[in-house]
């Protein structure tokens, strides 16, 4: 009896360890479709679905720059100017906490997440794809491309916070 309840646990474990490996490595998954819209400069929807260009913060649309200039409609306008109403290849590996999925957009073989970096539409954000996206942006801040054009800005995501505070009572 002993034996077969052994048995029985190595018989469940099994499965269960698979699920842990296979869970482990990412497994990137992709579609194509027409970019219906560009909501912001760094989230867009493609064939009906949110796509959150992942590595990459871009300002929020009602973001300013300290000398006045609307950097977060520009970053808009950039990404509309790219995308908008074009065939594009979308690689994900999964859904983020907002139901988004967050990946890669990719016209004509050009990574789209890197050029918005490249040209200062967007910074680097979190550390998933942190060696070249903090280099492309490096460059665009030496050039002075796009929002690094400005006197200065909050980061996108301290703007955010900023605001939500102003909110509270």
């Amino acid at each position: 009896m002993e034996v077969l309840k052994s048995k029985l646990v190595i018989f469940l474990c099994i499965p269960l360890i698979f699920l842990f490996v296979v869970d482990s490595f990412p497994i990137t998954k992709s579609f194509k479709g027409k970019c219906e819209k560009v909501i912001d400069g760094d989230t867009v929807v493609v064939a009906g679905r949110i796509i959150r260009l992942g590595g990459i913060d871009a300002p929020e649309i009602s973001q300013f720059s300290y000398d006045g200039e609307p950097i977060g409609k520009w970053s808009k306008n950039f990404l509309q100017k790219m995308i908008e109403g074009k065939v594009v290849k979308v690689t994900y590996e999964k859904k983020g906490r907002y139901k988004r999925y967050i990946g890669t957009i990719w016209f004509q073989n050009i990574n789209i997440n890197h050029l918005m970096l490249k040209m200062g539409f967007a910074m680097s954000y979190l550390s998933v794809h942190k060696f070249k996206a903090q280099n492309l942006e490096y460059l665009a801040r030496i050039k002075r491309l796009g929002m690094y054009s400005t006197i200065g800005f909050d980061r996108p995501a301290f703007y955010r916070k900023k605001s939500r505070n102003k909110l509270r009572p």
